[in-house]
């Protein structure tokens, strides 16, 4: 639903897709804490705004697909946290010295990332869970029909 709402301070509110319409101008509920769009992680430029919505993969999953976010808290900085404790194991992720350690987890955190998109994918597009599903049993059990036909 859309609502008009007006208040002082400084305010990102949750939204399932992370973006917002002020005034006419589609904006990002996420922040960065850096200078730029992105970041690079082992030579991979990835955006802020991409990894701030993966973070928010739990809370967008209770939150809006499960309905049960009654109470949120909140930090004394005022971050969710929901956000809060990701944030701070990304922070100590990435200062963490460059070697064979710092590698493997930042490929495990990217890898846990990818998979919350793509299950975050298909709870936005059932649709295409669906044909996937479809499209993989489907031949499968064709196969199974032929070979019960056969024997």
């Amino acid at each position: 639903s859309i609502e008009t709402i007006t208040s002082k301070g400084v305010y990102a509110p949750f939204t399932p897709s992370g973006r917002l319409l002020v005034n006419g101008i589609l904006v990002s509920s996420f922040i960065s804490l850096e200078n730029t769009s992105s970041i690079k992680i082992m030579g991979v430029s990835i955006s802020h705004q991409w990894i701030a919505h993966m973070f928010e993969f739990p809370h967008r999953v209770v939150c809006h697909y499960l309905g049960s976010c009654l109470n949120e808290s909140y930090t004394k900085e005022g971050i969710s946290t929901w956000v809060a404790y990701p944030l701070h194991l990304a922070h100590w992720l990435l200062n963490l010295p460059n070697g064979f350690f710092k590698s493997t987890l930042l490929v495990v955190f990217c890898g846990i990332l990818c998979v919350c998109n793509i299950l975050d994918f298909f709870l936005r597009m059932p649709v295409a869970l669906s044909c996937i599903i479809f499209t993989t049993f489907v031949p499968l059990l064709r196969m199974q029909f032929r070979e019960k036909r056969n024997m």
